[in-house]
């Protein structure tokens, strides 16, 4: 008897939980992604230059590197450039081979000389002068521009006005399709952001065909963009 009373009140808890389940809805939703892009004119440039020499000797290949260096530095300062805006970001010093032909399999390679590199990174704010800055560099001895860098200062604003424009774009989406299927937008489940832009660095080779007295730059504009992910809530009924 008591076997039958334990497998009576399974029953009962059964029937009474089936029909809780069931009455559990999954709320509808529909995920949208969206970018607002904002563009910008950059207020600053960034030059990546380096000094390399080389001497037979170490110290000398030093030496010479410190000499040009000290010159760029003085270029710089002539420019109103110094301070935080100037910046060595690496100085190496390594040794030159001379590779014999193997032909006992034993030769070691033997030192000829040495490198010295010498690498800085520079922040104009007065993209007017930058051209001239680029000439001075040269003059002064620099033998290696890697790159030039157009920036934003402060996109701020900018990213600002790139968020809004995205959420608009992904509500206005994410009404479309909502109409399209015959049902409305309840709320927003979740939203996340992710996105940004990078400056793009300018090749060398095209500022190598510039003439006249300072080397002719265009700043263009930078887009910065922003990417929001939003998952809407909607209605099930259809209209």
């Amino acid at each position: 008897m008591k076997h039958t009373s334990f497998a009576l009140a399974a029953v009962l808890v059964g029937a009474f939980s089936l029909p809780a389940l069931a009455a559990e809805k999954v709320q509808p939703s529909l995920s949208i992604t969206a970018t607002g892009t904002m563009a910008g004119q950059p207020d600053q440039a960034v030059i990546r230059f380096g000094v390399h020499s080389t001497s037979d000797r170490a110290d000398m290949a030093m030496q010479a590197n410190q000499r040009a260096m000290t010159q760029a530095f003085s270029v710089l300062a002539e420019a109103g450039i110094e301070g935080d805006n100037v910046a060595t970001t690496s100085l190496a010093l390594n040794p030159r081979y001379t590779h014999y032909q193997k032909t006992d399999g034993n030769t070691p390679p033997e030192i000829s000389g040495y490198e010295a590199h010498n690498n800085v990174l520079v922040t104009v704010t007065d993209l007017d002068n930058l051209g001239r800055v680029l000439d001075s560099l040269v003059t002064s001895g620099v033998n290696g521009i890697d790159s030039v860098t157009f920036q934003i200062s402060d996109t701020t604003e900018l990213e600002q006005a790139a968020r809004i424009k995205a959420a608009k774009e992904a509500r206005a989406k994410a009404e479309t399709y909502a109409e399209a299927i015959g049902t409305e937008i309840t709320g927003v489940m979740s939203m996340s952001e992710a996105g940004g832009s990078r400056p793009q660095p300018y090749a060398m080779m095209d500022m190598a065909r510039a003439s006249g007295n300072s080397v002719p730059m265009a700043a263009g504009t930078q887009d910065i963009s922003v990417t929001v992910s939003v998952v809407f809530g909607l209605d099930g009924n259809l209209k």
